[in-house]
This record gives structure tokens, C-alpha cells and sequence, in this order.
């Protein structure tokens, strides 16, 4: 039987949208703690061990709390079953969802290893190439960088964000040496999840800049 058709599945899925309704209404309704945050999406996981969404959330709060092995674990544990039960008709826009929050995280690592695991299951999007050659640039392989942006431009070459971002990347390649290798950023300790979930990240300034014309 397909888990999402189970009822351990639906009401996770109802619980996990009542908190976010909640989040979304706190101005009068009033903040909701961590604690309670976590308390509740741990609820959701213990109801359904495989209700994704609320392990990735879980995962990236507490990435952004603590940024210890373990949340890294659980991360990559709801990217996992995600891969497995997402629609495929949401599938670039949630992976894209979750990718920017490990940016807003300042865990380009994360991103860049998770992306990777997706491009040996399936033929990366043109937004998904450009978020790898970002994680690449941030980590200071700069000839990935240039691979994946050069990708994400033969998909979309009409795209200006990647066009200015190949530019970007050229740029500092050229100033890296002859190695393609250049400085590793250092973390950005005012990044944080956004209240609002994984799903709907906030923006991000920095090098590289997040396509708007890619199709999600």
C-alpha cells in the first residue's frame, strides 16, 4: 500500500499543515517556541516514520541550531524518502526548497553532496545544475562550478541569472590560480531556517544569484 494513501500518513499531513498555518498566523496567534515546533514535528514523525516533510524540517531546525552529525543524518534521511514519494510534478521546486535553506545555513556541503546522490538517480534540471555549480564556487571547486553552470546554460541558454553567474564564476577562477581552486567561503553565522518551513525559504545575497526564469 502506498504510504501516503495510510492514515498514519494523513494526519501527519494534516498536523503538519496546521502548524504551519500556526507559524503563518503568529502575529495573532502568537509565536510558537522551538521547543513546541520540534516537539510537534517530532510528534508527526513518530505517527508516520516516513512523513518527510516534517523530518526535513526537523532536520534543517536543527541544522541551523546545532549543526551537529546527526541533524545532518536526518536531512539526508527526508531527502532520501522524498526522493521516493514526492510528485514528480513538485519535484524541482521542493528540491530547489530545500537546497536553499542548507544555503541559508551556510552548508554548502550538504547541499553539494545531496545533489549529487539526486544527478546518480536522474538527469539533473537546469535550477538544480545551477544550485550545484553554486555549492561547488562556495567550496571552492571552481571547475565544478564552471561544469554545472555550463550545463544549467546548455539546458536554459536563455537564462540571464546563469549567464551572470557563469561570469561570476569565471571571474573568480581567474583570480584562484592555475588550479581551479579557490578560498572555501567561511560560514555566515546570521543564517538561519526560516519560521515559515523548509518549502519557502527567504533570499539569499552572495556570488551566486538564484535563477527566476528557471522552470520549476
Amino acid at each position: 500500500m502506498n504510504v501516503k494513501e495510510t492514515s498514519a500518513w494523513k494526519t501527519a499531513e494534516w498536523d503538519y499543515c496546521s502548524l504551519q498555518a500556526d507559524l503563518q498566523m503568529a502575529s495573532l496567534l502568537g509565536a510558537r517556541t522551538q521547543e513546541e515546533i520540534v516537539n510537534r514535528l517530532r510528534g508527526m514523525i513518530r505517527r508516520c516514520p516516513q512523513f518527510y516533510p516534517a523530518i526535513l524540517d526537523l532536520g534543517l531546525r536543527l541544522l541551523s541550531q546545532k549543526g551537529d552529525p546527526a541533524s545532518v543524518r536526518m536531512v539526508e534521511k527526508g531527502f532520501r524518502l522524498m526522493l521516493d514519494l514526492i510528485d514528480p510534478r513538485h519535484f524541482d521546486e521542493e528540491i530547489d526548497g530545500i537546497v536553499e535553506n542548507l544555503e541559508l545555513n551556510w552548508r554548502f556541503d550538504v547541499s553539494r553532496r545531496l545533489l549529487e546522490e539526486l544527478a546518480e538517480r536522474r538527469s539533473l534540471s537546469a535550477i538544480l545544475h545551477d544550485s550545484l555549480a553554486h555549492a561547488a564556487a562556495r567550496l571552492g571547486d571552481l571547475d565544478a562550478a564552471q561544469r554545472h553552470i555550463k550545463e544549467a546554460l546548455r539546458l536554459e541558454p536563455d537564462s540571464k541569472d546563469f549567464w551572470s553567474n557563469k561570469g561570476r564564476t569565471r571571474h573568480r577562477y581567474r583570480h584562484s590560480g592555475t588550479d581551479g581552486e579557490s578560498n572555501v567561503m567561511s560560514p555566515n553565522p546570521q543564517c538561519h531556517l526560516p519560521a515559515g518551513g523548509f518549502g519557502e525559504p527567504q533570499a539569499q545575497t552572495g556570488s551566486f544569484r538564484k535563477s527566476s526564469t528557471a522552470t520549476r
